[in-house]
C-alpha cells in the first residue's frame, strides 16, 4: 500500500512515467506491448513474477539485471523519469558481501547512480509474506538498530532524507555501521548514508492481497 501511494504521487505530482519492476524483462516488455488487450489485473498477473536463482548463479543474475536496467534507462526510455521497484538489499549503492557478491544498485553505471535517488523501505512490526506467499511476523528490532531509531519518532510513517543531513550526536547512526533487519528477521550491518539517499519507515505493516495467476487448462 505504501509503495503504491508513493508511485501514485511520483506519477501524478512529479511526472514519472515509467515503472520498472525487478522481474523478467521479456515478460514485462511483452505485457507492456499487449497492455491494451489486458485488464489491469491480468496485466499484473502476467507481467510481474518472483525471480528464482541459486547462490551460484546470483552474480550472473545481477549482471543480467544491470544490463537490462541500463538498456531500459539509456535506450528504451532515455528521456523519461523512471521508478525502479526492487528489494532493499538489491539497490544498495556500495554493498559487497564477504563472498564478493555486489547487488544491482552497486554495479550500475556511475551515470545512473548520479541521476538516481536510492530510497529504502523499512518496518517495525506486523506481518509480511515470503516469496512463496507464506505469512510470518516481523521480529522486534534490536536496540540501536535503524528501525529502533526511527521508531522513537513515534510516527506511523516517516521519511528521512539522508542526503541532506550533516552528522551530529543525534543522527550519527546514519553515518556509522548500524544494524537493520533484512526481510524483518535477519540482523544485517550497513552504513545507511553510504548505501541509501533516504529511508521510508512504516511503523506497522500487513500483507497485501496478492493476485493469483490462472492455471493453464
Amino acid at each position: 500500500m505504501m509503495k503504491s501511494k508513493i508511485i501514485e504521487f511520483l506519477h501524478k505530482e512529479m511526472n514519472f512515467t515509467v515503472l520498472a519492476f525487478e522481474s523478467g524483462l521479456a515478460e514485462c516488455y511483452s505485457a507492456n506491448e499487449l497492455k491494451e488487450e489486458f485488464t489491469d489485473e491480468d496485466f499484473l498477473k502476467n507481467a510481474v513474477y518472483s525471480l528464482w536463482a541459486t547462490k551460484e548463479n546470483l552474480s550472473l543474475f545481477q549482471l543480467m539485471k544491470k544490463e537490462n536496467l541500463e538498456w531500459v534507462c539509456q535506450e528504451l526510455y532515455p528521456d523519461e523519469k523512471i521508478i525502479i521497484w526492487a528489494h532493499n538489499l538489491h539497490i544498495f549503492k556500495q554493498y559487497k558481501t564477504f563472498t564478493g557478491f555486489e547487488p544491482l544498485g552497486a554495479i550500475v553505471s556511475n551515470k545512473i547512480k548520479e541521476q538516481s535517488y536510492y530510497l529504502g523501505l523499512f518496518m517495525y512490526e506486523g506481518e509480511i509474506h515470503t516469496d512463496t506467499g507464506q505469512p510470518y511476523k516481523i521480529e522486534k528490532p534490536p536496540k540501536k538498530s535503524l528501525e529502533d531509531y526511527m521508531h522513537q519518532v513515534q510516527s506511523p510513517a516517516l521519511f528521512t532524507d539522508f542526503s541532506q543531513l550533516e552528522k551530529n550526536s543525534d543522527n550519527k547512526w546514519i553515518f556509522t555501521k548500524t544494524i537493520f533487519l533484512e526481510s524483518g528477521t535477519m540482523p544485517t550491518l550497513f552504513v545507511p548514508r553510504d548505501q541509501l539517499d533516504g529511508a521510508l519507515f512504516v511503523e506497522s505493516v500487513s500483507p497485501p492481497e496478492y493476485l493469483k495467476r490462472s492455471k493453464n487448462k
